[in-house]
C-alpha cells in the first residue's frame, strides 16, 4: 500500500512539472476603419471590415506560443464616429468576429444608442470565445445596426479594440 501511495504522489508531482508556463499580454486593433454606404435604409444594416492577423512577431516579442492559445479576452472596445455624425439614428448594434474557418460569434452590444453620442464603449461578452479566430490569418469584424430612419448620407467610423492573450509559453 505504500509503495502506491508513493508512486501515486510521484505521478502526480511529475504530471503538475508538465504544465505550461502561461504568459499574459495585451494587443490593440487601433483604427479599422468600418462604412456603410448610403443610401441607409430603416432596419438592420451591416458594417464589415476584413482584419489581417500579423501576430507572429507579436507572439515572439512575447515568448508565447501562438499555435497554443489558451484564452483571449476583450478588455475594451470603443467606436468612433467619424464625418462630424452622430449615432443618432441608430436604435441598438451588435459587434462581432467572423472568419472563413469560424462561425459569427458575438463580441458586444448596446441596446438603446444614447443620442447624441459620437463615442460609443458597447458592453462585451463575457462569454466569448474568441481565441479560435487568431490561428488564422485574418477575420472579420461585422457590426449588425438597426436604424430607425432612413439616411442619404452613409456612416464612416474607426473601431479600437484592446484584447488580452493568455498563451501557452514558447520555449
Amino acid at each position: 500500500m505504500k509503495k502506491i501511495v508513493i508512486l501515486f504522489v510521484a505521478a502526480i508531482s511529475l504530471s503538475s512539472c508538465n504544465k505550461p508556463t502561461l504568459v499574459e499580454f495585451t494587443y490593440d486593433f487601433s483604427n479599422v476603419p468600418l462604412k456603410l454606404e448610403a443610401p441607409v435604409t430603416p432596419g438592420p444594416n451591416s458594417f464589415q471590415a476584413e482584419v489581417p492577423l500579423n501576430l507572429d512577431e507579436l507572439f515572439k516579442t512575447n515568448h508565447a506560443d501562438r499555435s497554443k492559445i489558451n484564452d483571449v479576452t476583450i478588455e475594451s472596445i470603443e467606436l468612433n464616429m467619424q464625418g462630424g455624425r452622430n449615432f443618432n439614428n441608430f436604435e441598438n448594434l451588435v459587434v462581432n468576429f467572423f472568419s472563413d474557418k469560424n462561425n459569427m460569434t458575438k463580441l458586444a452590444s448596446l441596446s438603446p444608442v444614447p443620442k447624441e453620442s459620437t463615442i460609443l464603449k458597447p458592453v462585451a461578452t463575457e462569454k466569448a470565445d474568441i481565441h479560435k479566430y487568431f490561428s488564422e490569418n485574418s477575420l472579420f469584424i461585422i457590426i449588425d445596426a438597426n436604424m430607425t430612419e432612413m439616411d442619404t448620407l452613409g456612416y464612416e467610423m474607426l473601431m479600437n479594440m484592446k484584447l488580452k492573450f493568455s498563451a501557452a509559453e514558447k520555449k
